[in-house]
């Protein structure tokens, strides 16, 4: 287990983070899509931008396509300290042979296979890498100055719909993680050959899945494999995926993490709450992106009938999190 923790940077003024902490580190931030996701992850890295007020390192790798930030996003970027760097990968980059899709999730695109070819590529740039998925939206300040070291190989949120008993797992899952918000310690990553043991396990997991009976989700399981039970764990407020919609953990959140097919694009009234509206309008405000829909927005009524409807979801959701919760203080 790892403790609360931050990124401080050097600009941060000396004695003001204890003894472990990240400060001073080379911290840089990754992102990863195809073109289909190429608009929703310019703004999920817009959301970071907006609310961070240090200066950060972006890495956009772009899967099969090659295509700019909007202006607005690299202006912003510009004037604010921060630098976004294009990278291009390949599907031909895959070292994995012909691994076919199978499960239930066949929306999740199939550059996320690349994640470690992606990190791999940045570890020996940086002591730290931030993985942010394409469909995660930042709603304030990551708070980097509380992030500590760890000695494991990376840092994350447990995965909430296994962690609630909604998937058929074994008892490999009891501790399984997300890797839609992933915190990587690069030095562990290179020491351990991580992206050769990566690239075996997506092999492996296309014939079997040690953690549950209808699975798809070859990166993220091949990633647990990898870390074989011994990582960190991240605030969970660094990752509230969207199955925790209604609870109080997606109420504050700092990283709201939209899984799932249906993204939070279009904007659709039963799904967005007033937080959500007001950050996607000033993100329009801002960079000029075609974010809000048409349709006339509520205020919240039908979130808040969506949520009497979810009624006994939402408990069961809440009562998880508590025990996440518990279990991160133990």
């Amino acid at each position: 287990m790892a403790t609360p923790f931050d990124f401080a940077t050097s600009q941060s003024p000396p004695g003001d983070q204890p003894a472990g902490t990240l400060r001073n580190r080379r911290v840089g931030v990754l992102y990863l899509a195809d073109r289909n996701y190429h608009s929703i992850t310019e703004i999920a890295i817009a959301s970071l931008l907006f609310h961070n007020a240090l200066p950060i390192s972006v890495h956009f790798f772009q899967v099969g396509y090659s295509q700019a930030v909007a202006a607005p996003i690299s202006s912003f970027a510009e004037q604010n300290g921060h630098r976004i760097e294009i990278h291009k990968l390949s599907n031909q980059d895959l070292r994995f042979g012909d691994v076919q899709r199978r499960g239930a999730h066949t929306y999740v695109s199939e550059a996320a296979l690349l994640k470690g070819s992606a990190i791999d590529a940045l570890a020996a740039d940086y002591d730290y890498l931030i993985y942010i998925d394409g469909d995660v939206v930042c709603f304030r300040e990551l708070g980097l100055a509380h992030i500590g070291a760890f000695e494991q190989i990376m840092a994350a949120v447990p995965d909430f719909s296994v962690a609630a008993g909604y998937e058929k797992s074994t008892e490999a899952a009891n501790s399984y993680f997300n890797s839609g918000v992933l915190l990587i310690n690069c030095a562990v990553w290179r020491a351990t050959s991580a992206f050769e043991l990566y690239v075996e396990r997506v092999v492996q997991h296309a014939d079997h899945c040690d953690f549950m009976e209808d699975c798809g989700a070859h990166d993220q399981c091949a990633l647990n494999m990898v870390a074989d039970g011994d990582w960190a764990r991240l605030p969970l407020t660094w990752n509230a995926q969207k199955i925790v919609s209604h609870t109080r953990l997606w109420r504050d959140a700092v990283l709201r993490h939209y899984t799932g097919p249906k993204k939070f694009l279009p904007i659709t009234n039963w799904a967005c709450d007033d937080r959500e509206y007001k950050l996607l309008t000033r993100l329009e405000d801002q960079f000029g992106l075609p974010i809000k829909s048409r349709r006339p927005y509520d205020f919240g009524l039908a979130y808040w009938l969506n949520s009497l409807r979810r009624h006994g979801h939402v408990v069961r959701m809440q009562a998880t999190i508590d025990r996440l919760e518990r279990e991160a203080l133990a």
